[in-house]
């Protein structure tokens, strides 16, 4: 017999791996951003119900709904994603230390 772990409803979730932390404040809107290569990106808020905070708050770099089956691929230099990091820390103040990379899973 399988075991799932995470949502096990009828409802729908969504699968995502991001540049962020926990909070239990969700952002009022999403803040674009500019990446030194002229990328635009989205710090973002997506609803968690975690025990370590209620939203995650980042830069999402992959996300799945409930109907792929897989989160799609994703390649990112890792001076990109220590980038990424310090424009959160700066634009949202909260102190590097904090930010880490997500991934999990969310209702839709």
């Amino acid at each position: 017999m399988k075991t799932r772990m995470g949502f096990i409803s009828n409802s729908s979730s969504s699968n995502f791996v991001m540049v962020g932390y926990y909070t239990d404040d969700n952002l009022e809107d999403d803040i674009e951003v500019t990446l030194e290569d002229g990328e635009k990106r989205a710090i973002e808020g997506v609803y968690m119900e975690d025990d370590k905070g209620a939203y995650a708050v980042g830069i999402v770099i992959s996300h799945g709904s409930s109907e792929d089956s897989y989160i799609p691929s994703a390649e990112i230099p890792v001076a990109k994603l220590s980038e990424m990091v310090k424009v959160i820390a700066n634009t949202c103040k909260v102190e590097e230390k904090e930010i880490k990379l997500l991934c999990g899973s969310h209702p839709s």
